[in-house]
C-alpha cells in the first residue's frame, strides 16, 4: 500500500507539470518571447527575478499578488498578441487538430457538489489581443445549460519554478524549470442562456497556466505554487441567479486531482482495491459519476462508459 501511495503521488506530480498537445503559432520559434515576473505564493510582490537575453517581469503566486490589479504590461501585451491562447482549451482549430474535449471540473456551493465545464468556441478579440469571448455548456446535478461571455486577461507573469531541493530529491527526473512558463489572469462573466430555468451568472477570475516549449504554445503548469494552484486552468468566482439575492461560490479547473485550492475535496480520495474511489460523503454529489465517460456536452450524446 506504500508503494502504491508513493506511484500515485509521482502521478500527480506528472499531472502538476502536464503538457497538452502543441499548438504552433506563427512564428513563435524565431524570437524568445518575453521573460515576466515571477509570482509564487511566497515571494515578494518587488521580487523581481533577472533573466537574459528577454526582458523581465516579475514573478506572482497566490499570496503575494498585489491588492489592485495593474495595467498590462508592454510586455505582456506583446505575448497575447503573439500567442492565441484559445488553443489551450481543447477546442478544435481546424482539420489538423484532432483534440479531445476539455471537460473542466469542479466545486459548485457549500456542499462541493460537482459542476462540469465544457468550452465549446473561444474566440480571441481582432484588436485587443487580451480579450476573448467564450461559449459553451455545464452541467450540474444532471441539468445542462449553454454559456457565453467573456474572458479579459489583465495580466501574464511568469511562473514559479521547483527549488534547487525539489529538483535534487526528483528520484524520477520528472520535473524541470521551463524558461518560458506564464500564467494569464483576468476577468471573466459568463451569462447562462436566460430561458433556462433556474439560470444565472458566473462572475470571477481565471488563471490559465501555460509556457512555449520549442516554439510552440503549450498547457503547462511546473509547480503546485501557480496561480491556478495546480488546476492548469482555473476559474474561480461565485454563481448568482438572475432576478434573485442568490450567489453560491464556485470553482472549476482542468486537473482537478492535480488542483490545492482551499475548496478541492479531491484530498478526501480513499484507496479501493486498483482505483481511487470518492469519500461516500462526496460520491452522492455528482462524483459517483467521475469516471463515466458520457459523452453530454454533444447534440447527440454516445452510449455511457466506464473509464
Amino acid at each position: 500500500m506504500k508503494k502504491l501511495f508513493g506511484l500515485l503521488t509521482l502521478a500527480l506530480a506528472g499531472t502538476a507539470c502536464q503538457q497538452q498537445a502543441p499548438v504552433t503559432q506563427g512564428a513563435a520559434a524565431e524570437t524568445a518571447p518575453p521573460a515576466l515576473l515571477v509570482v509564487n505564493k511566497t515571494s515578494s510582490p518587488a521580487t523581481v527575478v533577472e533573466t537574459a537575453p528577454p526582458p523581465v517581469l516579475p514573478v506572482v503566486n497566490k499570496t503575494n499578488r498585489p491588492a489592485t490589479a495593474s495595467p498590462l504590461t508592454s510586455a505582456a501585451r506583446d505575448l497575447l498578441r503573439r500567442y492565441d491562447l484559445s488553443a489551450l482549451f481543447g477546442i478544435p482549430q481546424g482539420p489538423e487538430h484532432n483534440l479531445q474535449p476539455h471537460v473542466l471540473n469542479g466545486f459548485f456551493g457549500a456542499a462541493h457538489r460537482r459542476i462540469e465545464v465544457l468550452f465549446t468556441d473561444m474566440r480571441r478579440d481582432a484588436s485587443q489581443p487580451n480579450v476573448y469571448y467564450l461559449s459553451g455548456k455545464n452541467r450540474h446535478k444532471g441539468v445542462i445549460t449553454p454559456f457565453a461571455g467573456t474572458l479579459t486577461i489583465t495580466k501574464v507573469v511568469r511562473q514559479p519554478g521547483h527549488t534547487n531541493k525539489e529538483l535534487v530529491d526528483d528520484e524520477y527526473d520528472l520535473l524541470s524549470n521551463e524558461p518560458y512558463a506564464y500564467t494569464a489572469v483576468g476577468q471573466f462573466v459568463l451569462r447562462e442562456d436566460s430561458t433556462r430555468e433556474q439560470a444565472g451568472m458566473f462572475r470571477g477570475e481565471a488563471a490559465i497556466d501555460w509556457a512555449i516549449i520549442e516554439g510552440k504554445l503549450r498547457q503547462h503548469t511546473q509547480t503546485d505554487r501557480t496561480l491556478t494552484q495546480g488546476g492548469l486552468l482555473k476559474f474561480e468566482g461565485t454563481w448568482s441567479r438572475y432576478h434573485s439575492a442568490e450567489a453560491k461560490p464556485v470553482v472549476w479547473v482542468e486537473s482537478v486531482f492535480g488542483f490545492n485550492g482551499s475548496r478541492n475535496i479531491i484530498k478526501d480520495l480513499q484507496f479501493a482495491d486498483r482505483n481511487l474511489s470518492f469519500n461516500p460523503k462526496y460520491a452522492k454529489l455528482g462524483w459517483n459519476e467521475f469516471y463515466e465517460n458520457d459523452e453530454w456536452w454533444a447534440d447527440t450524446p454516445k452510449a455511457t462508459s466506464s473509464l
